[in-house]
């Protein structure tokens, strides 16, 4: 059994005339004849009564029509998959991504690119930035967003968005009710348990810290996007820091032997800011 046998069966089944399946299908009424024999043939069914006048689908012949129109479908759907692959259309992408990027980057970006890729199977992964670079190194991710670009030989990083330093504070913290305020002024009246700016940080479970915050047991210092990420709105009020001139900058890392054409699409899509770093 083979395609082109189901291709003639299947003609033939809607002409019910060897010589129109001969016609629709550009090929020979022998040819056709012999095609379905074989089938016959091959599977042990009589799938057509045919006399000189009139042809007609057995009852076997019926039943046989749908799995063989099924089969065609599921041939066709697989040349189509192949042909979205080679072009880079379909395929899955993992992404690694660090903590409180989500509004402010990767919802739109995400959304954007599914719209324009239906055919690209989206996966993502959070965690700290140790955990994601690992995901990189493991080739268990095909691209992370990270601060980190530095990951040695073999990987590039596109710079991304720059976003500033601000202050978290519970609103009932005396430091809430006065904006701006200075980083001196920050560490002076404050217990900051969790600084961006320089690394220093107890722990680097942020969803905690965030909650310490609230519940008025500390300060940080914090990208500026980490107001749009947490939940805790109207406990924690975000101060900006002027007196800061750091930044705090968001790399795409991925590897540069990664042959994936979906990976390309969508590194395309990315708001790249500044010339790639080559790593």
């Amino acid at each position: 059994m083979n395609l082109r046998q189901l291709e003639c069966f299947i003609e033939v089944s809607h002409t019910l005339n060897f010589t129109q399946a001969a016609k629709n299908l550009y090929i020979s009424q022998t040819a056709v004849t012999n095609q379905i024999k074989r089938l016959e043939d091959s599977t042990g069914l009589t799938l057509f009564e045919r006399n000189k006048k009139n042809v007609a689908l057995t009852e076997s012949g019926t039943l046989f029509l749908e799995e063989a129109q099924k089969a065609i479908q599921a041939f066709q759907a697989c040349e189509s998959l192949a042909e979205q692959i080679r072009a880079g259309s379909a395929g899955s992408l993992r992404i690694g991504y660090i903590r409180g990027i989500e509004k402010s980057l990767l919802i739109p970006l995400a959304g954007r690119f599914y719209q324009e890729n239906p055919g690209i199977r989206l996966s993502f992964l959070r965690g700290s930035r140790l955990y994601v670079e690992n995901l990189l190194k493991q080739n268990e991710a095909d691209c992370i967003f990270t601060f980190h670009k530095d990951l040695g030989g073999g990987y590039e990083a596109l710079p991304l968005a720059r976003y500033t330093f601000c202050a978290a504070v519970s609103r009932s913290h005396p430091l809430a009710k006065k904006s701006p305020i200075s980083y001196q002024m920050l560490l002076a009246e404050s217990n900051v348990e969790y600084d961006a700016l320089y690394r220093q940080m107890q722990t680097f479970d942020l969803d905690n810290i965030l909650l310490k915050i609230a519940a008025n047991i500390c300060t940080a210092v914090v990208p500026s996007f980490i107001a749009d990420y947490t939940s805790y709105q109207e406990d924690i009020r975000f101060l900006p820091l002027p007196d800061i001139s750091d930044s705090f900058r968001l790399f795409a890392l991925y590897r540069k032997s990664n042959p994936s054409k979906a990976l390309k699409r969508f590194l395309k899509e990315l708001p790249v800011q500044s010339e790639r770093v080559i790593l």
